[in-house]
């Protein structure tokens, strides 16, 4: 992307071994550990008191016992803050729900699994309405879930111990087995070992894109467990850590090196390096220095594609400091451009002059919105911004390419059924249904249904390099005129492969693909 006018743009079914590897929600969640504490307790007053030992028929006997399904794993703490069993229903230090899952359907933890010194978790020792993890979490760190019978043993001996209500949904279509090599682990692996040539291109034009690839391979590596990789990438970034390499931050710098700032701060979460900390934290802030009359950053010039570049800087700064101004701000400037962008069918024009549906413009906007969606709390603004994110989402469906060799994929322009189809948006949009569904925001058949043909296309689009085709490279917007012309004007850009305007989304969509957490259940 270069800045107006000529600007170009661009932009978890879980294998065991994946699974396995997850300790950190990253995507779209917090920094530092992501659940599982290492003592596996559920908070300071979870253990079961004397009132709640079960009675004759509430303790954990032989039978109640979790057994190889239902004890919690030893690091499976109901969460890093709000998914243990709350103040009243913790599961004790081996109790939680750990790793290895939650309690089964005998459902008490038994004689290893009961809550606290005392045992069985009783009425009051049970996770109970108030020890579900919470309506936002009930998730055992990365991989477990300490729900409202999760590792407790409950009245009459944990008859639910399946991880409680809010436990992250289990969605068929990604359980079922993908076509064979076209999986995300293999497709993610091929992908993330491709981009590793590519650490040392120059930050330019389409920095934006290369930051986000190198982030998305960041967070894949370290979900895969491939800690050589995953070194590597971070090795890689020592030039601009130590200022040796520059990307423009001052007060005239665009929103495409601006967002700079999501590289470090992605890998702060990764690694604590201060450095990186300091760096990321530097574009947040310069991006708000100055303000319109609305408290919106400078940076928006209302391009769809600001939607992500902005989103995800501020969303990552929160992250790393857990603080609400960085949300807010990118919620209200979410909020101002849905105002000003989004139509009725629930698209967007791409620029306030520009009113073709373009497929990776909508597609910046709709990832943007799922990493936001991903942390941002319960309120009107959560209301306002789901609201405008499903609308999107109902609006794209009926423009999913429905059978042949491209069943699955989008366009290049969304409502034009003569234009080509397209890779990276494809990549986006399933990104953004495949949180949303995973994160309990959206819960219809059609939407898993959706997101499983859309991730089938864009794998059979992705070559035995990793390396995805079909994909439009950085452009600018259409110059004004009547929306024929404009619509043409994306139509005659060439497409083409190994892009990481593709590369980016092609591993976000993999990572979303291959998590077990939730982070952005509400």
């Amino acid at each position: 992307m270069v800045p107006a006018p000529t600007r170009k743009l661009g932009l978890h079914i879980m294998t065991p071994t994946a699974v396995a590897a997850v300790s950190l929600s990253l995507l779209l969640a917090g920094c530092g550990p992501s659940g599982g504490g290492s003592s596996g307790t559920a908070g300071t007053s979870g253990a079961a008191g004397t009132t709640g030992a079960a009675g004759t028929t509430g303790t954990a006997g032989t039978t109640g016992t979790g057994g190889a399904t239902g004890t919690a794993g030893a690091s499976g703490s109901g969460g890093s803050a709000a998914g243990d069993g709350g103040a009243t229903g913790a599961a004790g230090t081996t109790g939680a729900g750990g790793t290895a899952g939650t309690a089964g359907s005998g459902g008490s933890a038994g004689s290893a699994g009961s809550s606290g010194a005392g045992g069985a978790g009783g009425t009051a020792g049970s996770g109970g309405s108030a020890g579900a993890g919470g309506s936002s979490a009930g998730r055992g760190g990365a991989g477990g879930r300490g729900g409202a019978g999760g590792g407790t043993a409950g009245t009459a001996g944990g008859a639910g111990g399946s991880g409680g209500a809010n436990a992250c949904p289990a969605i068929s279509d990604f359980m079922t087995a993908w076509p064979t090599g076209k999986g995300p682990l293999e497709v993610g692996r091929l992908a993330a070992n491709d981009f590793k040539s590519h650490t040392g291109d120059t930050y330019g034009g389409a920095g934006y894109s290369l930051v986000f690839t190198w982030f998305g391979a960041l967070r894949f590596t370290k979900l895969d467990g491939n800690t050589a990789d995953n070194t590597n990438l971070i090795t890689k970034f020592e030039p601009y850590a130590t200022n040796q390499t520059t990307v423009d931050n001052s007060a005239t710098a665009t929103v495409d090196s601006r967002a700079f700032g999501d590289l470090p701060l992605e890998i702060w979460q990764q690694n604590a390096d201060t450095r990186c900390r300091t760096l990321g934290l530097a574009r947040a802030d310069q991006q708000w220095v100055s303000t319109d009359a609305n408290g919106i950053t400078r940076d928006a010039r209302y391009w769809a594609d600001d939607m992500y570049m902005i989103t995800a800087l501020q969303v990552e700064a929160y992250r790393v400091t857990k603080d609400m101004k960085y949300l807010t701000r990118a919620a209200t400037t979410m909020l101002s451009y849905h105002a000003a962008l989004q139509q009725s069918t629930g698209l967007f024009w791409h620029t306030m002059t520009s009113k073709a549906h373009w497929g990776r413009a909508n597609g910046w906007v709709a990832a943007g919105m799922a990493e936001l969606l991903v942390d941002l709390p319960a309120g009107s603004q959560r209301d306002m911004v789901m609201a405008g994110f499903k609308k999107m989402m109902d609006g794209l469906l009926p423009l999913q390419v429905s059978g042949g060799t491209d069943d699955g994929m989008w366009r290049q322009v969304l409502d034009l059924t003569s234009a080509p189809v397209e890779s990276s948006c494809t990549a986006m949009f399933t990104f953004a249904l495949t949180t949303a569904l995973k994160n309990g925001w959206l819960t219809d058949a059609k939407y898993a249904a959706a997101a499983r043909r859309g991730w089938i296309a864009v794998a059979n689009k992705t070559s035995a390099q990793g390396r995805l085709d079909r994909v439009c490279p950085g452009t600018g917007q259409a110059n004004a005129g009547t929306l024929q012309s404009q619509q043409q004007f994306y139509m005659n850009i060439a497409l083409g492969s190994n892009d990481t305007h593709g590369q980016a989304p092609l591993l976000w969509l993999s990572h979303a693909l291959l998590r077990s957490d939730c982070p952005g259940m509400r």
